[in-house]
């Protein structure tokens, strides 16, 4: 019985190390990620977005792309039709309204609507 304790004993110690030294535990505590190389899914933060802009004599066009995992999210939108494009993977999945027209023919870049495109920000 005494060997018995101080394996538990020792556990313990180690993942006080562990958590006191900022190390990571291999065992996920209760509702939290498994550890790598496990089949749970996890979320992917996208990177992006690039923007592209240009403006001309009849208004202008401006996009944004991420990437986000496996899956590449494209949204183009064009000043005065007011409207953007919104691609996944290169499919056209909607078409809605862009509020970056401004008066003085170029595109707000900043209100690339890309929730409303899906991208999962």
């Amino acid at each position: 019985m005494h060997c018995a304790r101080t394996a538990v004993v020792a556990t313990v110690i180690a993942l006080l190390v562990v958590a006191c030294s900022g190390g990571s535990d291999p065992t996920p505590s209760p509702g939290s990620s498994s550890p790598a190389g496990s089949s749970s899914t996890t979320t992917t933060k996208c990177v992006g977005p690039g923007n592209t802009s240009h403006a001309g004599s009849s208004g202008c066009e401006t996009a944004g792309d991420w990437r986000c995992g496996d899956d590449t999210y494209v949204v183009e939108c064009e000043c005065p039709a007011a409207t953007c494009r919104c691609k996944k993977n290169g499919a056209l999945i909607k078409s809605v309204t862009f509020a970056g027209c401004k008066s003085d023919g170029n595109c707000d870049q900043s209100l690339i609507p890309a929730g409303e495109c899906g991208v999962p920000l």
